[in-house]
């Protein structure tokens, strides 16, 4: 039995070893015990990635780790990259040597990472605040979803779902940076674009109030009624009212 156990072993061994050439990487003994018991796939992904990928859809982590790569600001005050041989974490544009994919953990939140024993990266300072914080920059990325795409129907779930955060941090982050909810970001830029379209367009108020998202016109006249006191007819003949677009 304990030879048969062995040669079991033995066989694991040289096939991690194979995969381990084939991603061009290198495995410590301590990791032997644990992906000895995984099946092929699992080992390549566990060897590829990192153990705390098990917790992480990897279609997510590859996202995340390609904008780490381009250093792009899509995930910017979304994820945060903990680097595990340093226990450095960074933003995900840090200007420093990208690392491997199987040295990189992403948390959504600083104190996550902090609390996993990560230091802020004195280059990029993820802790930093401002402008260009990583709040702000959520808050950036939130108002251009709802600048270019106002008309669709944006649930808060939805929003979170294109930055893949949870909407309890959306909502709490954007609330803080802004002052106001991402509803309400929703509804000003709505307004916005439909007193637009009254004061400089020909288009009936049925196909404003589709175009800004309402597609009953008894719907919208009611909302830009409550909105500002008059009516989009009111409006587009230059009689005044009130005008809640301006942040």
């Amino acid at each position: 039995m304990a030879l048969i156990v062995i040669n079991y072993f033995i066989a694991k061994v040289h096939e991690l070893e194979k995969i381990a050439k084939e991603l061009d990487i290198s495995i410590h003994c301590r990791d032997l015990a644990i992906l000895c018991r995984t099946t092929t796939t699992d080992i390549k992904i566990t060897l590829y990635y990192g153990y705390e990928v098990k917790d992480m859809d990897q279609k997510l982590f590859d996202l995340l780790y390609a904008a780490v790569v381009n250093r792009e600001s899509t995930y910017e005050g979304v994820y945060y990259t903990g680097v595990k041989t340093t226990k450095i974490v960074c933003r995900p544009t840090c200007r420093a040597k990208t690392p491997k994919a199987m040295n990189v953990t992403f948390y959504s939140t600083l104190e996550d990472a902090l609390q996993a024993g990560f230091r802020p990266c004195k280059r990029c300072k993820p802790e930093a605040n401002g402008a260009l914080g990583p709040d702000a920059a959520l808050a950036a990325q939130v108002d251009t979803i709802i600048e270019t795409q106002y008309k669709d129907k944006l649930t808060l779930s939805q929003l979170a779902a294109l930055l893949a955060i949870s909407p309890y941090h959306l909502q709490r982050t954007y609330k803080r940076v802004r002052g106001y909810s991402p509803a309400e970001k929703t509804e000003l830029v709505r307004l916005k674009h439909a007193q637009r379209f009254l004061l400089e367009s020909n288009a009936t108020i049925a196909e404003i109030g589709e175009a800004v998202g309402y597609g009953s016109p008894s719907h919208f006249a009611a909302w830009f009624s409550n909105r500002t006191g008059i009516s989009p007819t009111a409006y587009r003949n230059g009689q005044g009212g009130g005008d809640e677009s301006d942040e």
